[in-house]
Parts: C-alpha cells; sequence; structure tokens
C-alpha cells in the first residue's frame, strides 16, 4: 500500500510538470502567433459611427483586406463612415530638447468621406499650440456636411475651418453630403431625367457583358433624343493604377463605356451628357450586400 502511494505521488509530480510545459508552450505560441498573424496582415484606418449617434470614432483594424476590415467592423454594429490603408506618420510626437525651446509636434490624421477634397489632404504635424486652416471642396452634387475633429462634431460657417490651439494628437473627418439631388455643376437636374436601364460592374471594372435584351434595347433607342449617362462607384478606396486614379475617374470611365455602345448604334454624341459622380449618390448602403448595386451606370432620356 506504501509502494502504491509512491507510485501515485510520483505520477501526479509528473503529470503536473508537464501541464506547466504546455502551458508556457501555449503562451509562446500565443505571442509569436499573434506576431505573425499581424505580420501577414495590413492595417486599415476605418471611421465609424454609430448608427443614431453624433460621435465619430477612428478605429485601426487588421486584416487580409479591405473587405475583410469592413465586415469585422461591421459585425460590431458599427456605421462605416469610410476605410483606407493606414498610413502612419513616420516621425512620432516628440518634445526636441527642453532647453532648446522647440515645441512639441502634434501628429494630425486627415480623412474625408466623399469625393470632395479637403486640404491638407494628407496627415500632417502642428507645433503645440497652433492652428490648422482646413479648405473644403465638394465633389459634384456635394456640399461640406460635417466636419469631426477627435470624434466631437466641429460647427461650420463655410468652405473654410480654422483649429486654434492644438494641444495633442488628432484626427480629422470631413463628411461630404449629397446637396440633394441636383447636379447644377454638370448642367444635369433630376426633375428633367428619365431612367431608361442601369448597367452593373464587377469591382474595379469600367466594361461590362450586356444580355441580348440590353444589346436590343439599345439598338432601339431613337436617335433623336437626348441623353445622360451617370457613373456611380462604390466607396472602397481605389489603388491608384494606370487605367484610372480615383472612384471620380472610374465611375467617368463607366459612363464613357455605355457611350461608346450607343454611339456605335447611331446615336450622335453631341445628343450624349456623361457625368461622373464616383461614391455619390448611393443606391444601397456601401456594404458588402450593397457595394454591386453601388457599382452601376445609369442611363437617362433627357427631356431637355
Amino acid at each position: 500500500m506504501k509502494h502504491l502511494k509512491n507510485t501515485n505521488l510520483a505520477e501526479t509530480t509528473i503529470v503536473t510538470y508537464l501541464l506547466k510545459l504546455l502551458s508556457v508552450l501555449l503562451v509562446i505560441l500565443v505571442i509569436y502567433g499573434g506576431d505573425s498573424y499581424a505580420l501577414e496582415r495590413s492595417k486599415y484606418k476605418v471611421i465609424v459611427t454609430r448608427p443614431g449617434k453624433n460621435v465619430t470614432t477612428q478605429l485601426r483594424v487588421y486584416a487580409e483586406d479591405m473587405e475583410e476590415a469592413r465586415e469585422n467592423v461591421a459585425l460590431n454594429g458599427l456605421q462605416i463612415l469610410s476605410i483606407e490603408p493606414y498610413d502612419p506618420v513616420m516621425a512620432e510626437t516628440t518634445m526636441r530638447g527642453a532647453n532648446s525651446g522647440d515645441a512639441a509636434l502634434y501628429n494630425i490624421s486627415i480623412s474625408k468621406v466623399g469625393n470632395g477634397e479637403i486640404i491638407p489632404a494628407t496627415d500632417t504635424q502642428v507645433q503645440a499650440g497652433d492652428e490648422l486652416q482646413l479648405l473644403f471642396r465638394p465633389g459634384p452634387c456635394e456640399k461640406i456636411g460635417k466636419l469631426i475633429y477627435n470624434g466631437a462634431e466641429v460647427t461650420l460657417s463655410g468652405e473654410t475651418h480654422t483649429i486654434k490651439d492644438i494641444n495633442k494628437d488628432g484626427f480629422i473627418v470631413a463628411i461630404f453630403e449629397d446637396n440633394g439631388g441636383e447636379c447644377a455643376n454638370n448642367g444635369v437636374y433630376s426633375k428633367d431625367l428619365t431612367e431608361i436601364k442601369k448597367i452593373f460592374f464587377a469591382l474595379g471594372e469600367f466594361s461590362s457583358t450586356l444580355s441580348e435584351a440590353d444589346i436590343r434595347m439599345i439598338k432601339e433607342l431613337p436617335e433623336d433624343k437626348n441623353y445622360v449617362i451617370i457613373g456611380h462607384t462604390d466607396d472602397l478606396k481605389v489603388t491608384p493604377n494606370s487605367k484610372y486614379s480615383n472612384n471620380l475617374d472610374l465611375s467617368i470611365k463607366r459612363a464613357q463605356f455605355l457611350m461608346k455602345l450607343l454611339t456605335n448604334n447611331g446615336i450622335n454624341s453631341d445628343n450624349i451628357k456623361i457625368v461622373g459622380l464616383g461614391p455619390s449618390f448611393t443606391a444601397a448602403p456601401n456594404q458588402k450586400e450593397g457595394q454591386p448595386l453601388n457599382r452601376r451606370a445609369v442611363l437617362y432620356e433627357r427631356r431637355r
């Protein structure tokens, strides 16, 4: 009986030792596996808001691609305003010598939602206590809707704004909104248009295979009418390439594709006006299910 107790004690000691060893190995795997996980993924900057809330937040997300980053954030019930690869300012905030009299430098991250421009357009640095002047240039059929600074909405009085007395790192989001459906800058008003047909495109593409019914419809269009073609995109950020540099360029190319189909079937190009609106005027929410509906060119008959 005594010998049996000693045997059980030895077995218990061995099991305890193995369990501790296994725990150490698991910790090592988690640490190194976590580093490997991050290295295999890219980092994205995501601007989000809670539905019904007037507060915007900037997130940093690791994902294999932009679509996975979007899905991971959307699962938390957040509304995504914009998403783009994270490109941090290389220089970190530093105090450059207390004796030199130099002020601290603060990093300001700048993003936008919509097709308009904000100047400065890229992340910048500001000395402590200084101000940063912003200029807004809305895109076609847009207006500057909101300016978010460090998660809180800033009151705007025009197409410029100055953030004063900067004393910490921060982020800025300019939100450009539809101006109510009138595209006066393009000489096209929605009340004068009658929709004829939508043509949809694959992600990043500006050509599409038409059905026999669509081809027949184009062939039957009256040659003496006036037409407008408006190209659209989803809001996924475009990686500049040799074919187009941004979503506005892509939307114009989609409109041009449909225009060429009309001119090839005898309609004079003088009777056709094309407009590219980029990600403005969505047909569906810019989430995974809705994005394919936003990759489109729409053909209208123009009444005057």
